[in-house]
């Protein structure tokens, strides 16, 4: 019985340091995995700042061309597609970088008091491929809300290029907005393709 007792153990003592063992190594992994990630996320930080400088100097004077009414034609076409495509690099830049500060606890809302409706035209204005609508008849013309103005404007410009990628030339695009005396609803809506049935339980997998 002792000696049964005694292989008990040394079994016993084995399964543990093969367990501590295991885990230690799972800790390993795990932080060289983390440390990868870091790295990583350090990189496309540093990427998008050096990024955000060029396509500032490019906005800028693509904007300025399009304030003279002499250009015309195919040549305000194509400066409106660069306008309307370094706006959205710039919207992808700033996601990688709010991705950043959320993963370092640093992200926060800057609340502003604004008119949605009137902002929605504003942003709507952008793009001008196709034709776009924006729909705000329910909601009254001095109606003020109080929320993060760039987020939303980062999460209508999100929805707008979806609506953009898969809507054909000569397609529409409707923004609309309304208020049911609790919550503002903004929907998007285009006639393009859409989103086949099968696809939908999987719309936020990356």
């Amino acid at each position: 019985a002792c000696g049964l007792a005694v292989r008990a153990y040394v079994a016993k003592a084995r399964i543990n340091r093969q367990l501590n063992d295991s885990m230690d190594q799972q800790r390993q992994m795990t932080e060289e995995m983390e440390r990868m990630t870091q790295t990583q996320l350090q990189f496309f930080t540093n990427v998008s700042h050096e990024l955000r400088t060029p396509l500032t100097l490019i906005a800028g004077p693509t904007d300025q061309l399009l304030e003279d009414d002499t250009v015309q034609g195919a040549h305000r076409m194509m400066l409106e597609m660069v306008r309307r495509n370094t706006r959205i690099l710039i919207q992808l830049v700033g996601e990688i970088l709010d991705f950043r500060k959320v993963q370092n606890n640093k992200a926060h809302l800057h609340l502003n008091r604004f008119a949605l409706q009137r902002e929605l035209a504003i942003w709507a204005n952008d793009f001008r491929k196709i034709t776009i609508d924006v729909d705000a008849s329910e909601v009254r013309q001095d109606a003020v809300i109080i929320a993060d103005r760039d987020k939303l404007e980062h999460i209508y410009f999100n929805l707008m290029s979806n609506a953009l990628k898969y809507t054909p030339e000569g397609g529409r695009i409707t923004t609309a907005l309304s208020y049911d005396g609790k919550q503002y609803v903004l929907s998007v809506s285009d006639t393009g393709k859409g989103i086949e049935e099968e696809a939908l339980p999987h719309l936020f997998d990356r």
